[in-house]
């Protein structure tokens, strides 16, 4: 059997996969999170500095009017709002519907950040 070591641009597949999956849960979360201050694992300041260029890359030259690079810069209220997300919309009609028949619900996600900000629209409609 032959050693074969797979080259760029199979290297990519996953990180591009990765990606794609976040942009369809919400713009957000392409954003990197700001390691505090202090931070000085050079690991951790490579991923952010990572994290910075492929957001850039994504939003371009609108970044600033969808919010900026980098995640937390905004407020919640921009952060909450359904322009920048469908599902987001989708979601909160549900939401309204089974609020009125006075369901319960439970809402997962592979992602933390995602509940975040999921619980972030809750609180601006006012959903219990």
């Amino acid at each position: 059997m032959l050693n074969v070591r797979i080259r760029c641009p199979w290297c990519m597949v996953f990180p591009a996969i990765h990606l794609l999956r976040a942009v369809s849960d919400h713009l957000d979360l392409l954003r990197p999170v700001q390691p505090p201050p202090e931070e000085s694992d050079p690991k951790v300041l490579r991923q952010f500095d990572y994290e910075r260029r492929v957001a850039e890359l994504a939003f371009g030259e609108d970044a600033d009017e969808l919010g900026g690079l980098i995640a937390g810069g905004r407020d919640w209220m921009q952060l909450t709002d359904t322009e920048h997300c469908g599902k987001m919309s989708v979601l909160l009609s549900l939401l309204a519907i089974w609020h009125s028949q006075n369901d319960k619900v439970l809402v997962f996600s592979h992602r933390v950040r995602m509940l975040k900000i999921i619980r972030s629209y809750v609180e601006r409609e006012q959903h219990p």
